[in-house]
């Protein structure tokens, strides 16, 4: 079982790459730092569910937090009070497992 960890500096930069690494690990979990969404952009990876926060700035995207959970899981999103990006998602693996993706800048 696959867990792939990336600070992509921009996921449509590096869509390509993103889906040759998950074609030939099929990676179960994906976290992602720098993902670079707009708030207001609706964003797709097949077959996985995607949990995120975005970090927006004066309108332009960047930084953010991401994680990938491949469909045929359960996940569920947790609720995490903080102004830092972070996300967090409960899987059901063998047992239940929280994933916390936390991106913290210089």
């Amino acid at each position: 079982m696959a867990m792939l960890q990336w600070n992509l500096n921009g996921f449509h930069s590096h869509y390509e790459e993103l889906q040759v690494l998950l074609s030939d690990l099929s990676p179960v979990v994906v976290c992602f730092q720098e993902t670079k969404f707009k708030t207001t952009e609706s964003v797709i990876l097949k077959n996985y569910t995607l949990y995120r926060t975005d970090f927006p700035t004066d309108g332009c995207a960047c930084g953010g937090v991401a994680i990938g959970v491949v469909d045929t899981l359960y996940s569920t999103p947790v609720h995490i009070a903080t102004n830092l990006q972070a996300v967090a998602v409960r899987v059901h693996l063998d047992q239940h497992v929280t994933i916390l993706n936390l991106y913290i800048t210089n």
